[in-house]
């Protein structure tokens, strides 16, 4: 089955997913509206008549400077503590036996059960994981999830299309006698947003690599 839940207590919970999410609200807000309230102060305390063209050419700063500081915000909050959170599950997954292969080079993702991209407290992933492509299956050791999937039950795997600058890759795949499962994955080996979409971009290219090799009798999941 593809969700087996780990019986460990989940790290990359609903509590942490809220808290990163409240922290990136408050910061992107102050980064839209400071440089307009910087600039009314500045032209209300040295421009009382709002005379001239100095408070103009501070309003137009202020209209370019706030979208810049609020895409550059959220950029680089969106995978705030990232590098930590990959530390500690690596070391969870470590101390109950759970860690991928010597010689097996994972990849650490966020993973999200489902076709589309949908929010989970606030984020893009339902899970957090590190994902290998294993003789002939993808395995996952997860937070909360982990899985084995055989390369014959894959579909396809396909990139999906941009939301909010996030990208993510689908695979589509089916059970004995069933068929249009499908979950999303994203990597998060980045410290910033413009890197995941870099990253994400070369996953999608290894797993097309790996798909397309020959099969492999080594299938067996990893223990």
């Amino acid at each position: 089955e593809l969700a087996l839940a780990l019986q460990i207590p989940p790290g990359f919970g609903a509590d942490l997913r809220r808290r990163y999410n409240r922290l990136i609200a408050i910061v992107t807000f102050l980064a839209a509206t400071l440089p307009f309230a910087l600039g009314l102060l500045a032209v209300r305390s040295l421009y009382p008549e709002g005379a001239g063209p100095v408070p103009t050419i501070i309003a137009i700063a202020a209209l370019v400077i706030a979208p810049v500081a609020t895409w550059l915000a959220h950029n680089r909050l969106a995978l705030a503590g990232n590098f930590r959170l990959r530390e500690r599950l690596a070391e969870k997954l470590r101390d109950h036996g759970d860690a991928l292969p010597d010689g097996v080079q994972p990849i650490f993702v966020g993973f999200s059960p489902g076709d589309e991209q949908l929010l989970w407290d606030g984020d893009t992933d339902r899970d957090i994981g590190f994902l290998a492509a294993w003789g002939d299956a993808l395995v996952y050791r997860g937070d909360e999830f982990d899985w084995f999937l055989p390369r014959d039950r894959i579909d396809i795997i396909e990139p999906m299309q941009p939301v909010a600058g996030i990208n993510r890759i689908r695979i589509r795949w089916h059970a004995p006698r069933e068929r249009n499962r499908s979950f999303t994955i994203v990597s998060r080996e980045a410290g910033d947003l413009r890197e995941a979409r870099e990253a994400t971009q070369a996953l999608l290219q290894q797993l097309y690599a790996w798909v397309a090799r020959p099969p492999n009798a080594d299938t067996a999941p990893p223990k």
